[in-house]
């Protein structure tokens, strides 16, 4: 009967009332429905309405919506209002809703977040528009990311014009802001921290856009190239309303030291998501090429060539892309995600600076997997060197609040004085401060 709605289910007690309208006795219809439904859902938005109750009445003037509510993505929401209507049929809203702890995905490709809201639904039935104020919770990206598959899924989703793929009169405008205040935490292979928002979602339902920006906190780390980097700037701004493709400012930064020479590398990411660019600067200041060695080897170009590795190094450094990306990667899945998700949350053959922070051109099979929140919310990291499998380490670390975090770790391999006790063993407690 409604158009739209992918599947309801309750009791709603109808009570037909017949009320007069004149002095020649007639009479006007009124419809009085009292709603008790388990559930709903419509096509308009991603969201399951549960156990909902309330009174709707219907006039041939008009519809009232009185204290409806009900529970919405493990939160509460409430809708009142009016519906102008002639004949029968709705030719003016004005609804409000307001829900609040309610968790709702609207992008697949992004987690759900949690957070409050307040909506108005108003204007004429053939120009709707549904504006309002969102306020973000908590959003954690915490699933591990296939760096380049997700890179792809967001190009093939998102920056795609839906106006250009869909024939659909749109539904309704759209004017929603979205607020995140230190709310959104970075909790995965790639980065951590927490980041805070402006958005606003303007358009319609077939053609929706995106403006406003997103800010990583300055404590936040970034993993790359096997590296932990620390956030000195981190923005996405999303300037043009329809693509969705954001403008890039990121400034990363991480220390090397590489024998005697202590060296700060700034890693730039700028420009549009769709093609950002790359920029790498050391200090002491270093040729390019000694920078891209440092950060791939952990030493300088001269220093692999004193040593007699560096075309070893380069070989070895084509045979690790070649390893990680075609075969551990698609034997991962062969085996199976599931498989893979319960086993590891990253596999990769590595070479350069090992975790004790020595230099070798030895190949090294390196696994990383998050233990969970009931299992301690721990790091644990193995990493075995393929040419001399009697060289591992293991380390269990995490973070225990603000510039603290603690690990534990042992090795096959003890450093200069050996003892009989099977190895190296060591907790170390680390803390972190950034000063200008």
């Amino acid at each position: 009967m409604v158009p739209g709605v992918d599947k309801s289910s309750g009791t709603a007690s109808v009570q037909l009332v017949a009320l007069p309208a004149g002095a020649d006795g007639q009479v006007e219809a009124e419809l009085d429905v009292l709603l008790d439904s388990e559930l709903f859902r419509h096509a308009s938005a991603p969201l399951t309405f549960e156990d909902t109750t309330g009174l709707v009445r219907v006039r041939k003037d008009g519809i009232w919506v009185d204290g409806v509510r009900g529970n919405v993505g493990g939160g509460k929401f409430d809708v009142n209002g009016t519906i102008e209507s002639r004949d029968w049929v709705p030719v003016r809203y004005d609804l409000a809703m307001s829900a609040q702890d309610a968790m709702v995905q609207w992008v697949t490709s992004l987690p759900p977040a949690i957070g409050d809201g307040t909506f108005q639904f108003d204007g004429p039935a053939d120009a709707l528009l549904l504006s309002g104020d969102v306020t973000v919770t908590d959003m954690t990206f915490a699933d591990r990311i296939d760096w380049e598959d997700w890179v792809v899924e967001y190009r093939d989703w998102m920056l795609v014009d839906p106006a250009s793929v869909s024939d659909d009169p749109p539904m309704f405008s759209m004017n929603v802001a979205i607020v995140a205040d230190d709310t959104i935490h970075l909790q995965n292979n790639v980065a951590e921290g927490t980041a805070s928002a402006d958005l606003r979602i303007i358009g319609d339902t077939v053609r929706p856009g995106l403006v406003g920006s997103v800010e990583v906190d300055n404590d936040g780390l970034v993993f790359l190239q096997d590296r932990e980097f620390r956030v000195e700037r981190g923005n996405l701004l999303f300037n043009d309303l329809w693509t969705w493709d954001p403008q890039l400012d990121l400034s990363l930064v991480t220390d090397i030291t590489s024998y005697d020479q202590r060296y700060r590398v700034n890693y730039l990411i700028k420009g549009p998501f769709s093609d950002w660019r790359t920029e790498t600067r050391s200090d002491p200041p270093l040729p390019q090429a000694d920078v891209n060695a440092l950060l791939w080897f952990g030493v300088t170009t001269d220093q692999l060539e004193e040593m007699g590795e560096l075309s070893s190094a380069v070989a070895q450094g084509v045979a690790d892309l070649l390893v990680t990306d075609f075969l551990i990667s698609g034997q991962a899945g062969e085996i199976g995600e599931d498989l893979s998700d319960l086993l590891w949350d990253r596999i990769d053959v590595t070479t350069g600076v090992n975790a004790r922070g020595q230099y070798s051109s030895e190949p090294r099979l390196v696994i990383e997997k998050r233990l969970p929140e009931n299992l301690g919310d721990v790091d644990v990291k193995w990493e075995v060197n393929l040419v001399r499998p009697n060289d591992e380490y293991v380390t269990a670390s995490k973070r225990i609040g603000g510039a603290w975090s603690l690990a534990a770790w042992y090795a096959t391999l003890q450093r200069d004085r050996v003892l009989p006790i099977g190895g190296a063993y060591g907790l170390d407690v680390v803390a972190r401060w950034e000063f200008e």
